[in-house]
């Protein structure tokens, strides 16, 4: 019989979001310079069954693209720009 008292499991997702959020902060108060700095330290409390290297990847991803939605709302930013 399953422990009927077990937390809900947190989707990947939502806990990306709560790192994504850290490192947004982190990049934007000077902690880390740039998206993959911030990925590569956040990568260690990240959840999922990839490799260290595939969940930088994500992470840095997350980050980066929630720091454009930031500074270019409208989706003016080319690709490269951040």
């Amino acid at each position: 019989m399953p422990n009927e008292q077990a937390k809900p499991r947190r989707l990947l997702s939502q806990i990306d979001e709560e790192l994504v959020a850290e490192g947004v902060r982190g990049i934007q108060s000077g902690r880390w310079a740039n998206p993959h700095q911030a990925a590569k330290v956040l990568a260690e409390r990240a959840k999922g069954s990839g490799t260290r290297l595939s969940t930088i990847g994500r992470l840095h991803r997350k980050i980066r693209e929630s720091l454009r939605s930031q500074f270019f709302p409208n989706g003016e930013a080319s690709r490269r720009s951040i």
